[in-house]
């Protein structure tokens, strides 16, 4: 299923700041990162586990915790997944993101859409 983002947006900040009980981020930073994805028209494609093969590769992102330091710059995450890929040998099939709330959830998010 491809996520609209321009429609779900309200209800992805709402719903990740209730499931991350108030934590994960500062909403408006999120908002920001949805926004440049839709305008980069980037494509977001939630699939169900079973759809992937068990040795298929997953990763987290970010980190846990406070969110006390900047996010990282994207041509660092962009060289960390590569740097990630080519030492495991191995395709990225998806991002598990291991928080729920606003912003680590759209950081994931932004993660998954250059795989």
């Amino acid at each position: 299923m491809i996520i609209n983002l321009n429609q779900q947006l309200s209800n992805l900040l709402l719903g990740s700041g209730f499931y991350g009980t108030g934590g994960g981020g500062d909403p408006r930073l999120a908002k920001k990162i949805y926004l440049s994805l839709i305008k980069a028209k980037s494509k977001i494609t939630l699939q169900c586990l079973q759809k992937f093969n068990p040795d298929d590769l997953f990763i987290t992102v970010y980190t846990i915790g406070g969110l006390s330091q900047k996010p990282l710059k994207t041509p660092i995450i962009n060289q960390a997944l590569a740097i990630y890929q080519k030492y495991l040998n191995k395709t990225i099939s998806g991002i598990i993101p291991v928080e729920i709330g606003p912003l680590s959830l759209a950081l994931a998010v932004k993660i998954a859409a250059k795989l």
